[in-house]
């Protein structure tokens, strides 16, 4: 194994390189969203994506994240570049993310038409960067069911 490998229940940030979309979780859910994802697809109310997106991953110290392959080039894991953390940039790339969020839901109100519940706001987060990562994580939490995880979730995924 490798040595600066983070551990199973570590935080991941995973945004994509454009700061369109992000995702909060350990690495062990990370991976298994990721899994679910290959295997059924995503839910009928995301956008269609023509291509492959690239994606940035950081630790909840603002590092840089290598991810950790076999050979089939399955990821397995995530390893700290060696790179100084910068959590201010990756705090300002979160902000970013969560104003587009609050873009999308005030032109795709909660009601009827949507699949956010009524009332629903993207959340405000403070702190450190560690303390926002761990908001998130549980701004991002419901069922364990693929699609549902919730409603901040899946608006995520539907901002493409």
């Amino acid at each position: 194994m490798v040595d600066d490998a983070l551990a199973s229940e570590d935080l991941v940030l995973v945004l994509a390189a454009d700061d369109s979309w992000m995702f909060v979780g350990t690495v062990t859910e990370v991976l298994e969203h990721a899994d679910r994802h290959r295997r059924t697809g995503h839910a009928p109310q995301d956008l269609a994506r023509p291509a492959p997106r690239s994606l940035d991953f950081h630790d909840a110290a603002g590092h840089r994240l290598h991810p950790l392959v076999d050979e089939r080039l399955v990821v397995h894991g995530f390893a700290v570049a060696d790179t100084p953390a910068d959590p201010v940039t990756t705090r300002q790339r979160i902000d970013r993310v969560l104003e587009t969020a609050r873009a999308h839901l005030a032109a795709h109100p909660p009601g009827a038409q949507t699949h956010y519940p009524v009332g629903t706001e993207v959340p405000e987060v403070t702190g450190d960067l560690s303390e926002v990562l761990d908001q998130l994580r549980v701004a991002e939490q419901i069922p364990d069911n693929a699609h549902k995880r919730g409603w901040f979730h899946n608006l995520l995924h539907a901002m493409g």
